[in-house]
């Protein structure tokens, strides 16, 4: 079986669900655990990965282990340029909130107003679907897995071959039109002529009665700024966060060009996916570095704080503030997560930030705001297709994200 080759919000298991709650327990040297970490890696589960602790103003320990390309003899480093799946999604967030404050819509702006066509519910006609339902998954917008499947592209490889290829094609993966761009992909999802529209692209709901997660949500939402501020998503997304962050490396997956280096993606077997990208790239498709995360979170910690930065204060006050009042949550909302910001999750713990995953991908990204400290731990390789021999992974996932954990508790008690 092939690989479910879905971006998600939050893993299926409970084991995993633990993971996104920081682990503060045992005390540990950098020299300690670095020698932990090459012990985890030496394991062989997971190919490559980088981890960070950093406060507002000062990365506490980055590290990287590992290979980024196993068959060049490629190391992992903390600089190696990678997709980080949904932790995307976060950037979306922030990308809202500035075309807030430029004007360009408000949370209660119905889509339809920006929309060159109407997305209805068929389901429920009447309803109005606003912007404030995209960012908190409750737009009714559900991610049907055939027509998703349709979303990526299958990239050539430079070697004309990859072993995988064939199989992903055959379970239904990759579209026909190389060329496909957000905008045809979300015409084609959504509109009633379109070649994957469905009624079960739909919930049977209202909009902002029921939480599901929905990648064509978060990527609808991307596309409301380009309608709005006439800008690709990439260049205001560019120009509003990552030029003022100094973060030259980091892009959208919007093509099938690679950096030169941007790592292997490898399943829990060891064999190397071929290159792809999404349609949908908005809700999963950044390519960024360890070091280039990290300075975004630092960023964003700051701004939790009260400090201007990307965005005024009274906007990163709306990016984080909950969106779902005490006693009205909707329903279908996890009760570990019970609360969003947008686009930013709300751990019931206390943390905040995102998970991710995707074919090849794992990443994790949350801070404590009363610590101000926050963690991130990126991989090339799968950690969630665990029913077929991915426990080795998620295990060797699970103790990295506790090293750091600790970490961050001796650093900063």
């Amino acid at each position: 079986m092939i690989y479910p080759f879905i971006r998600q919000a939050m893993f299926s298991t409970g084991c995993l669900l633990a993971l996104a709650q920081p682990v503060f327990a045992q005390h540990s040297s950098a020299e300690s655990i670095t020698a932990k970490l090459e012990t985890i890696q030496k394991k062989g589960a997971l190919t490559g990965f980088a981890v960070a602790v950093v406060t507002a103003d000062s990365v506490l320990y980055q590290h990287a282990f590992g290979f980024s390309d196993v068959a060049a003899k490629q190391l992992y480093t903390v600089n190696t340029l990678q997709p980080i799946a949904s932790v995307s999604k976060t950037v979306v967030g922030v990308a809202i909130a500035k075309a807030i404050e430029l004007g360009l819509f408000t949370l209660e702006t119905p889509i339809n107003d920006i929309l060159p066509f109407p997305v209805i519910n068929p389901n429920d006609p009447t309803g109005i679907i606003r912007v404030k339902h995209l960012v908190s998954h409750t737009s009714g917008i559900t991610d049907r897995p055939d027509a998703v499947k349709r979303g990526y592209v299958l990239c050539e490889d430079a070697s004309g071959e990859n072993t995988m290829r064939a199989q992903l094609l055959k379970a239904g993966y990759g579209n026909e039109d190389k060329d496909i761009t957000l905008p045809v992909y979300l015409t084609e999802y959504l509109q009633t002529t379109g070649k994957l529209y469905s009624k079960k692209n739909f919930l049977k709901t209202k909009p902002g009665a029921t939480y599901e997660y929905s990648n064509v949500g978060t990527a609808l939402a991307a596309w409301l700024i380009t309608l709005k501020s006439g800008m690709a998503f990439p260049d205001f997304t560019k120009q509003y966060i990552f030029n003022p962050l100094k973060m030259a490396h980091t892009s959208w997956r919007t093509s099938c060009t690679a950096p030169a280096d941007m790592a292997q993606l490898y399943n829990e077997a060891g064999n190397v996916y071929p290159r792809y990208r999404s349609a949908s790239y908005p809700d999963g498709g950044l390519v960024t570095s360890c070091t280039e995360l990290s300075v975004y979170l630092q960023e964003m910690i700051k701004g939790y704080a009260g400090k201007d930065g990307l965005l005024q204060k009274a906007s990163y006050e709306l990016l984080y503030q909950p969106m779902f009042p005490p006693g009205n949550a909707p329903k279908g909302l996890d009760e570990k997560e019970p609360n969003t910001g947008i686009l930013w999750v709300h751990r019931m713990n206390g943390v905040i930030g995102h998970t991710g995953s995707d074919a090849g991908v794992g990443a994790f990204m949350f801070f404590k705001p009363e610590k101000q400290l926050g963690l991130i731990l990126v991989t090339n390789s799968d950690i969630e297709n665990m029913q077929h021999g991915g426990t080795r992974q998620l295990a060797d996932f699970v103790a990295v994200w506790k090293e750091i954990g600790d970490y961050g508790k001796q650093v900063l008690p």
